[in-house]
């Protein structure tokens, strides 16, 4: 009785241990997979997050493992891009405010700028200065373009602010 008893110990032993010893590890390997996959989504958020929150033109600081090193140089690449890209949208805008306020033929500030000045001038109560404002109508401006041609008539019109400009 006693050796059937341990036989059967044995035997159990013997079949249960390598069942254990297989499915544990099987059970276990997915969880610690995917606890690493969540680690490493959540760095590569804060990468991303890190590219896009930075103003600077400093390359940000992206901690990956070592066998992601061709993720973190994709992600240097696009921080990279993202900034040159902000840097042109930026010189964009700056360009067209510019153009937005000067006059296509004469290079002079246009309407758009003075009335620009003028609420800038106003808000500024510390600063009183004397200015004078003139009004200048280019009678000829009409038959000259109608003779001539348009071309002949921005001539005329630059002649005129080069006169001003004295």
């Amino acid at each position: 009785d006693d050796v059937d008893a341990q036989f059967v110990t044995q035997f159990w032993l013997a079949l249960l241990l390598p069942l254990l010893l297989v499915i544990v590890p099987l059970l276990i390997v997915p969880v610690r997979q995917q606890a690493q996959q969540k680690t490493l989504s959540r760095q590569i958020a804060n990468a991303l997050d890190q590219i896009v929150s930075s103003d600077n033109k400093l390359q940000p600081d992206i901690h990956l493992p070592d066998t992601f090193e061709q993720t973190r140089l994709t992600l240097l690449k696009v921080a990279d891009f993202h900034h040159k890209r902000q840097a042109d949208l930026l010189k964009s805008a700056q360009q067209m405010t510019e153009d937005a306020a000067k006059d296509t033929v004469t290079g002079l500030p246009n309407r758009n700028r003075f009335v620009q000045f003028y609420e800038e001038t106003l808000r500024d109560t510390k600063h009183v200065d004397f200015g004078i404002f003139a009004i200048t109508r280019c009678t000829e401006l009409q038959n000259i373009n109608q003779s001539r041609g348009y071309h002949e008539g921005d001539k005329y019109v630059i002649q005129v602010s080069e006169l001003i400009q004295r």
